[in-house]
């Protein structure tokens, strides 16, 4: 591994360790290529179960990440976030309005998307 590698190793176990112990800080790493996202939860619209992976919603964006919804669903109630599907949470902030459907089940539209 060389130094450059070994260093941003260091920074990342660093932050994770932030993130970790302070509540306030808690955020979700996103690897994105050769960059590593930050997402904070009140940037994530829903989440959408993968097998063993999630898909993470913010915006027009969608980022992968090798979690189980269950493991986010634990994580992130306190976040805001609930589950409204078998495979899908989504965060309460982004939530504009229901919409009813047959057979008493309904649609989510979300702020800023369609009306």
């Amino acid at each position: 591994m060389g130094s450059e590698q070994s260093a941003l190793q260091k920074q990342l176990t660093s932050l994770l360790r932030v993130a970790a112990r302070d509540h306030q800080a808690e955020c979700l790493l996103v690897k994105n290529g050769e960059r590593v996202l930050l997402l904070r939860p009140n940037e994530i619209d829903w989440i959408e179960a993968d097998d063993d992976y999630v898909h993470l919603h913010v915006g027009a964006e969608s980022h992968l990440l090798r979690s189980t919804l269950a493991e986010l669903e634990q994580r992130l109630s306190a976040e805001g976030f609930v589950r409204i599907h078998r495979s899908r949470l989504v965060n309460l902030d982004r939530i504009k309005e229901f919409r009813p459907l047959f057979h008493g089940e309904s649609v989510i539209i979300l702020k800023g998307g369609p009306d």
